[in-house]
């Protein structure tokens, strides 16, 4: 398996910058190293012949996904894609409110089917999908891309929903310094950033010179990167990462986040460390669940025993 984690630390510090092909491994490809791919050839203006496939299974899987269509503008893929919003969602650009929009339909759509529409975990995770491509848009700089799958690992018995996304905007450290932090290293950030109520969209936070830009902008802001901007439909408050590291733990999943050098995994086990990775500017995220754990009905906390154990006979006499 090849994911967020094995692509970043295999990008050298200054690959963002090099003007030379990008060559993909022989080996699955998971939607982490999908989306990075994808962020990694839009802040460079590569189109997809800069993209030197491991073999044409994999070179016609990017194409079912739609990379060339992000990349290209036109789309190749000759078939119909039958297992799309099945088993996988494509590509997805958040560079907009409309976007950004139909990224989370399409996605959470192909999580609904996934998880067959029945989870006690889809409402909460179809939420957080949405804060992270609000997150995303609001700070990726227009070079946020997301996507989700349904795939085997060989390394368990069942099937991962991996969903991931990943921009080369600001990254955590510059947001929380654009809004006068005091925190110095990325890995202070991210810390500071997956904390409850942590978040640099605080309304305490908009700066009073930002300027208002339409709800519907497509492409980048009209007063450059530089000038904070805001939407009154940048409704979100910015903890969809707190929230998404509660699914993580409640759900036994895996995560790994990067921002910068630095870059958080959470196992299956739900062991938890820091690791040095080559600076990514911007933000990435990819987190896994199992089916088995993701469709598993857990009792409501606010529930007495005695409705839990109600629940439990008719569920069996169903």
């Amino acid at each position: 398996m090849y994911g967020l984690r094995e692509i970043l630390l295999s990008l050298s510090s200054t690959e963002l910058t090099k003007d030379e092909s990008i060559n993909l491994p022989k080996k699955y490809i998971t939607p982490g190293c999908w989306v990075v791919i994808a962020a990694i050839a839009k802040i460079q203006s590569y189109r997809s012949d800069r993209l030197i496939f491991a073999d044409k299974n994999q070179e016609d899987y990017a194409k079912a996904i739609k990379l060339h269509l992000a990349l290209d503008g036109t789309d190749p893929y000759p078939n119909h894609r039958k297992r799309s919003g099945v088993n996988y969602s494509p590509l997805a650009k958040l560079d907009s409110e409309s976007s950004t929009n139909f990224a989370t339909t399409e996605i959470n759509g192909c999580v609904r089917s996934i998880c067959g529409g029945n989870s006690d975990s889809l409402s909460e995770l179809l939420n957080v999908i949405g804060e992270l491509h609000d997150n995303v848009w609001s700070h990726g700089k227009d070079t946020g891309f997301s996507m989700a799958q349904k795939y085997q690992d060989y390394r368990y018995e069942e099937d991962i929903l991996e969903f991931a996304l990943a921009d080369t905007g600001y990254g955590f450290l510059a947001e929380m310094k654009r809004v006068g932090s005091e925190i110095n290293s990325h890995a202070d950030a991210i810390k500071w950033c997956i904390q409850e109520g942590n978040t640099t969209k605080s309304s305490n936070h908009i700066d009073e010179f930002a300027q208002r830009v339409p709800d519907d902008i497509i492409g980048g802001s009209p007063y450059g990167y530089d000038i904070e901007t805001f939407t009154s439909s940048n409704h979100h408050q910015g903890l969809g990462l707190y929230k998404l590291l509660e699914l993580i733990k409640e759900y036994s999943g895996e995560l790994f986040l990067a921002s910068g050098d630095s870059g958080l995994h959470i196992d299956f086990q739900g062991n938890r460390n820091y690791i040095a990775i080559p600076n990514w500017k911007g933000v990435a995220i990819s987190c896994k669940f199992k089916e088995s754990e993701l469709t598993k009905s857990k009792p409501t906390k606010d529930l007495s025993p005695q409705i839990i154990d109600i629940m439990k006979k008719l569920r069996r006499e169903k």
